[in-house]
């Protein structure tokens, strides 16, 4: 009989449809988790309402202007990797799974489909290159929650930010947006970044350090050309990581440069691409001036990069910090 291999792809998730409560039930679920907000319950709780109500019209106005892209494209993203995976391997039988971390599918119904599925192994895969307890952590944490009584084998991926396929991925659509910039032109190359508070960075967390490890790698591959990291998406008044992604596009239409943003953290469309940078951010500088490089999505080589991950014989850098492997082999165990 064939080995039977389950596969979850891990994202954050969006609202169902556009409707209130189903955008207010995705905030409440995001705000409510621990490793986003870490006080106590019932408080945490409380406070995730209050966030959640305050910041649903502001929601209501960004997911009416843009399609909810992220399960079709995680959906397609499932597909294609379902694909090279089977003509790699036909001795295996594959299952992936999409777990949402936030919306549906959730993993509680996925952990119902694997004791159906009864595989002998499974296979977890971030769909963020970046560790970061508040993303792979908190994900893998909730599986570990549903799955207890199953004693099933699992391999996690912790994370890949300096995978090879997924370092070339990110090269080939710059360069697709450098064509169309006359080499004169001196560009600007920013990439841009889900920020996270200072403090988690302080604790330990290694995101920043590998969002600065992915931009090492590609940029070498670009002599000559100017760039810079920043980071979007702050909500509240901690302080968060710096620069600004906002503050950084107003600085560079001073000076008329075209900008080439890279969305180095996202491998999949989603609001913080199609709302903040196609329509917020775009408004700040002349159109013709604003290049912004595609996520991933299923572009061959990040396919490849994910096909790459489920391999048994595939080693993790020597650059991934203590701090991500500790965690790592935490839930491993």
């Amino acid at each position: 009989m064939k080995k039977k291999h389950a596969i979850i792809l891990y994202n954050l998730g969006s609202p169902k449809n556009k409707k209130s409560f189903s955008i207010f039930s995705f905030l409440f679920n995001l705000f409510n988790d621990k490793n986003i907000i870490n006080i106590k319950q019932p408080f945490r709780s409380i406070l995730s309402f209050l966030i959640s109500i305050t910041r649903l019209s502001k929601s209501k106005l960004i997911y009416k202007d843009i399609d909810l892209t992220l399960l079709p494209i995680t959906n397609e993203q499932k597909k294609s990797l379902l694909s090279v995976i089977r003509a790699k391997n036909p001795n295996i039988k594959y299952n992936i799974y999409i777990s949402m971390r936030y919306s549906p599918p959730r993993m509680k119904n996925i952990v119902e489909n694997l004791k159906s599925f009864n595989p002998d192994k499974v296979i977890h895969i971030p769909l963020y290159p970046q560790y970061s307890t508040t993303t792979t952590y908190s994900s893998f944490l909730e599986y570990q929650k549903y799955s207890k009584k199953l004693n099933l084998n699992n391999r996690y991926i912790c994370c890949f930010f300096d995978n090879l396929k997924f370092i070339k991925a990110h090269i080939e659509r710059i360069k697709y947006a450098m064509n169309s910039i006359h080499q004169t032109d001196n560009p600007m190359i920013l990439f841009s970044a889900h920020s996270l508070p200072v403090h988690i960075i302080k604790s330990g967390d290694p995101y920043q350090y590998q969002i600065e490890s992915s931009v090492s790698l590609i940029v070498k591959n670009f002599p000559g050309i100017e760039w810079r990291i920043s980071y979007q998406s702050k909500v509240g008044r901690l302080e968060w990581l710096s620069p600004d992604t906002e503050n950084c596009i107003k600085e560079f239409a001073k000076e008329k440069r075209p900008l080439i943003l890279v969305p180095i953290a996202f491998v999949s469309e989603n609001s913080e691409t199609t709302y903040e940078l196609d329509i917020e951010y775009k408004k700040l500088m002349d159109g013709n001036l604003y290049f912004r490089v595609p996520t991933l999505d299923i572009s061959t080589d990040f396919i490849e990069c994910l096909s790459d991950l489920i391999d048994d014989n595939y080693t993790y850098s020597d650059k991934c910090p203590k701090s991500c492997k500790k965690c790592w082999k935490k839930i491993s165990n």
